[in-house]
């Protein structure tokens, strides 16, 4: 989890909530539906084939009026993409795309440039563009009544008849936000705009239009209910950014929290203050570019009354609050935006795996669930994909660590056949109920994981599988164009190896490619460490003389194995290794109740000592796995 403020000056969100903030677009009946659309410069109100609905005001700029984005993929249906890394936006409508940005006259209509007659900007967090847009990119007719303010769009829908009854600005009479879930909720001026908000929730960073400040909200669970006045201070000023110029606890007006000012190396001010209630401590900071802005009292008198009006409680009988939260009846919505994928998810559990990809995880990690995605060719079948999943299963897992049911059930996931497989699996802790679902739609696979210790209750277990699994759907139409081919994994071959190459201490060795690297973090140790399902691999090079090292290893490990009943050094014994006389050694050993073995070889070759050895928990102790670990060992080289 993040602590303490950060600015939000790396990346621009300006446009997201255009995104974010659009209302729902009904499908059409019928491709070129016709759209007729009312509207009045200066006022809300907006008729779409007679349906009433609200926008952000219209008005005039340059000369032009200026209307909200929304009503062209609105009412007229176009599709709409966003460029993060370029901040651009991309519209299409049938064969017709046009892009353009916030600010920048100049557009791409089918990549030719067009220079619009006024610049799209932000209003109150809306992209507004010029009404002549629709006429250059949709071929609509407009009419305008310069008197009245009146203005009249008519033309054809790219999806059908327009949405009737549809709200096009999901933020219209809303002067509070908060999220139900967490329990906050403050004022929402209209120059904010959210910019981020975390998988969870439980962090939100709000900016203006400017960038000029940013307000950041941050949930802490789990925290001591009777923090002091004073531990809510020190809680709120230890992580803070650059110098603290002043902390102390505030009571007053009502209000009572811990509040820290402090300025960073940019000269950023940031005030930040903690509410605690219950186990929850929330975090409010906001920062201001501009120290002058921050320390100029009619400015701070605004910033203020933002910060004044944050409360730890949620109404949710004030429709007035914008509600941040995506949570219902105990599950989060998981928007897969690229394969147009949306799951449940339980509200408690955490994303793990960075922003990208679809794993998740309870705190305990003893409850997961992860999907997949791969590409679908056409020799794919349902029975071989499963049959393929299960024995790689089989070379991973002991016989005595894994369970597998004889038979994959048939079932239906979003809309298309699928197939279901249970796995009983142990890691050396603990054991797990795994269910696996497969199913193939479109160009794709898709390939759910869900995973519980087998200790939680079945009946709640199984009522959590269903409702994960059932919520899951699929729009083929909402995919990310760019997407291409993905490779399954399931498909690589583990025992591809790779050749690691050490030319200052004169060694080669070859290892499988799939192993990941682990960092040797000791600075007497010279070599290389690698990670796998349920173990691990060390090559150490020794400068010293080779029967010092091995007085020194023969001594540690009977050390470690001695008047201890959970580890035994089973093999200590002469061998030779490449040509040289070395030692091995085995054992077999108990840590923190897992079971495992470890094997070591040592010898000297050329100017070094070389210290080769794997360790395998017992439950990933496969005939496959003990084969690739002697075929690394003999691979073992020294180049001169």
């Amino acid at each position: 989890m993040l602590r303490g403020w950060k600015k939000m000056t790396a990346v621009s969100f300006v446009l997201v909530p255009l995104l974010l903030n659009n209302g729902p677009v009904h499908a059409a009946d019928t491709a070129g539906g016709s759209v007729n659309v009312r509207l009045k410069v200066g006022q809300e109100s907006v008729t779409i084939n007679g349906a009433a609905s609200t926008i952000e005001k219209p008005y005039v700029a340059g000369g032009t009026t200026m209307i909200p984005l929304s009503i062209i993929t609105n009412a007229f249906g176009a599709t709409l993409q966003w460029d993060n890394q370029t901040q651009t936006i991309e519209l299409t409508a049938g064969e017709k795309t046009i892009s353009l940005k916030a600010g920048d006259k100049n557009a791409k209509l089918n990549g030719q440039p067009i220079v619009l007659s006024v610049a799209p900007e932000l209003k109150n967090g809306k992209t507004m563009v010029p009404v002549t847009l629709v006429t250059q990119f949709l071929g609509a007719n407009v009419s305008e009544n310069k008197q009245t303010g009146e203005v009249t769009i008519t033309g054809a829908s790219t999806q059908g008849t327009a949405a009737s009854n549809s709200s096009l600005d999901s933020d219209h009479g809303k002067t509070k936000v908060g999220d139900s879930y967490y329990g906050w909720s403050m004022k929402y001026p209209t120059e904010l705009i959210l910019g981020y908000q975390s998988y969870k929730g439980n962090y939100a960073s709000f900016h203006d239009s400017k960038e000029t400040f940013w307000l950041n909200v941050q949930v802490y669970e789990d925290q001591p209910e009777n923090l002091s006045n004073d531990g809510l201070i020190k809680f709120l000023a230890e992580n803070q950014y650059g110098m603290i110029l002043s902390k102390e606890y505030v009571e007053k007006d009502g209000l009572s929290y811990a509040r820290v000012v402090s300025r960073d190396e940019e000269d950023y001010m940031a005030e930040s203050r903690a509410y605690r209630k219950g186990d929850k401590v929330y975090e409010i900071t906001l920062s201001v570019s501009n120290e002058a802005d921050f320390n100029n009292p009619a400015k701070y008198k605004g910033y203020k009354d933002m910060l004044d009006s944050f409360t730890a409680h949620f109404d949710k009988q004030d429709k007035s609050i914008k509600d941040l939260s995506n949570v219902e009846n105990g599950y989060r919505w998981f928007d897969y935006k690229d394969f147009g994928l949306k799951i449940k998810v339980p509200a408690v559990w955490e994303k793990v795996g960075g922003d990208s990809g679809a794993a998740f995880s309870n705190d305990d990690g003893d409850q997961w669930m992860q999907l997949s995605v791969t590409s679908a060719t056409e020799n794919d079948k349902l029975d071989d994909w499963v049959a393929k999943h299960e024995r790689m299963y089989r070379e991973m897992y002991a016989e005595s660590a894994l369970d597998v049911d004889k038979n994959a059930t048939t079932t239906t996931i979003a809309g298309v056949t699928a197939r279901e497989r249970n796995y009983g699996t142990f890691d050396g802790e603990n054991k797990y109920q795994e269910r696996h679902i497969f199913f193939i739609k479109g160009k794709y696979k898709f390939h759910l994981q869900l995973a519980f210790n087998k200790t939680a209750d079945p009946a709640k277990t199984l009522e959590m599988i269903n409702t994960i699994s059932r919520s899951l759907s699929i729009d083929e139409q909402k995919m990310n164009q760019s997407l291409g081919f993905i490779q399954d994994d399931i498909l690589l071959d583990k025992n591809k190896m790779a050749t690691i190459k050490d030319s200052k201490y004169k060694y080669a060795i070859d290892i499988p490619e799939y192993w990941q690297e682990d960092v040797v973090d000791s600075r007497s140790l010279i070599g290389k460490s690698y990670l796998f399902e349920g173990g691990a691999f060390t090559l150490f090079v020794f400068k010293d003389s080779y029967s010092e090292v091995e007085k020194s290893f023969t001594s540690i490990f009977k050390m470690q194995t001695s008047g201890s009943e959970k580890t035994s050094l089973v093999e200590n014994k002469p061998v030779t290794v490449h040509g040289e006389s070395g030692r091995k050694f085995v054992i077999k050993g108990e840590e923190e109740g897992i079971r495992y073995e470890r094997t070591a070889y040592l010898f000297p070759k050329g100017k070094y000592s070389y210290y080769i050895s794997w360790s395998i928990r017992d439950a990933y102790s496969t005939a496959a796995t003990k084969e690739r670990m002697e075929k690394v060992l003999n691979s073992f080289k020294v180049i001169e």
